[in-house]
């Protein structure tokens, strides 16, 4: 497994971009964020973050990819 770590400011744009509808990406749990719509789960970030007026940079982004020889071993439950 590789993993790459970007830091953002917009929890918009980074949730408009992983969950664009031509990438293979899905949501497969929440817990504290609403989850119905893209434009919830980012004010639900930005909500949180607002908590901690310490914090400068709130989003990180955390790319994994995997070997596709394992694809066949993650499935949906494993991951979560």
């Amino acid at each position: 497994m590789m993993g790459k770590i970007m830091k953002r400011n917009d929890f918009g744009k980074i949730v408009n971009y992983t969950m664009k509808g031509n990438n293979k990406s899905k949501l497969l749990a929440t817990e504290g964020v609403r989850s119905d719509s893209k434009q919830h789960i980012a004010e639900s970030f930005s909500c949180q973050a607002g908590l901690n007026t310490r914090i400068r940079i709130p989003v990180y982004h955390i790319s994994l990819s995997f070997s596709k020889q394992d694809s066949g071993k993650l499935t949906d439950d494993l991951m979560v």
